[in-house]
């Protein structure tokens, strides 16, 4: 929801975007991808990054939303690499089962 313009350096002065984006909770990956993308091509960036993903473990279509982040990042055309955030901090667990490692690896 944040407006890129407000902070990102003059164009030029970048090489690399890299975002964090989380999906669940009425955050859909394709448009979540669609976005990272347009905000690193309106600053004339072409590559991508993004730094950390996933859905925590509770969330029932995080299997599902997982192939299809790993699906929108790869057909974005932008994205140099993309991680998936396999960690439990914070009280936030978003650790990888099988399932989930499939669907982001594409196994």
């Amino acid at each position: 929801g944040r407006d890129v313009a407000d902070w990102t350096q003059p164009p030029g002065t970048v090489d690399v975007f890299a975002f964090d984006a989380y999906y669940g909770r009425g955050k859909v990956p394709a448009a979540l991808a669609a976005r990272m993308s347009a905000a690193a091509r309106a600053a004339g960036v072409e590559a991508t990054g993004l730094g950390e993903t996933g859905a925590p473990v509770g969330d029932l279509a995080r299997v599902v939303n997982t192939a299809a982040m790993r699906a929108a990042v790869l057909l974005a055309g932008n994205f140099e690499w993309a991680i998936y955030w396999n960690s439990v901090q914070g009280g936030y667990d978003s650790r990888m089962d099988q399932a989930v490692a499939d669907a982001w690896f594409g196994g």
